[in-house]
């Protein structure tokens, strides 16, 4: 959808393809354009688009004191490896980054599957062990969506320094600062 909005925006005159021209009306789109198959479907329409997003499609100009850069690298690497260069999108990103919680929690539970199903009520203390492990245990954490300083109240975890603002310039995602 947002790939055609910006192809429609071309052909009726209402930007053109330069990024840079100041009299453009600017598009700004949410996180759901940051994968490559938006521009992709988009073409040079895609120029001048603008959105907020996770850091993952600018993490090659981010600075190596930055505290997901590591992580971002080598996340954007083993999804490539894996699905094709240039595809690492944020989308697979949130799921590492919950099933990383899950899995975690779930290995510090030191019970085995049939216990817990075996009443409501083991069921009900496996699912307050795992939320109250995720609540206690990820301070801190590196993750591909941000630093997250998850706790019993605040399940999100993350600040507005987890989002940075970018711009699609010559068909590559630009950190607008």
């Amino acid at each position: 959808g947002p790939a055609i909005v910006a192809r429609n925006m071309v052909t009726l005159g209402m930007k053109d393809n330069d990024a840079a021209t100041p009299d453009a009306i600017p598009l700004f789109c949410s996180h759901g354009i940051a994968f490559a198959s938006f521009m992709d479907v988009a073409g040079d329409a895609a120029n001048g688009v603008i959105f907020l997003a996770g850091k993952l499609p600018i993490v090659d100009d981010l600075p190596d004191s930055d505290p997901q850069k590591a992580l971002l690298m080598q996340y954007r690497t083993d999804f490539d490896t894996r699905y094709g260069s240039g595809r690492a999108n944020t989308f697979g990103g949130h799921a590492y980054d919950a099933l990383t919680f899950a899995v975690e929690a779930l290995k510090s539970l030191n019970e085995d599957p049939e216990t817990i199903n075996a009443s409501g009520d083991a069921l009900k203390a496996a699912r307050a062990s795992v939320r109250d492990y995720i609540e206690q245990n990820f301070t801190d954490f590196r993750g591909t969506g941000g630093v997250f300083n998850i706790s019993a109240t605040d399940h999100n975890g993350l600040t507005k320094e987890a989002l940075i603002w970018v711009q699609i310039v010559n068909r590559k995602w630009t950190w607008l600062q």
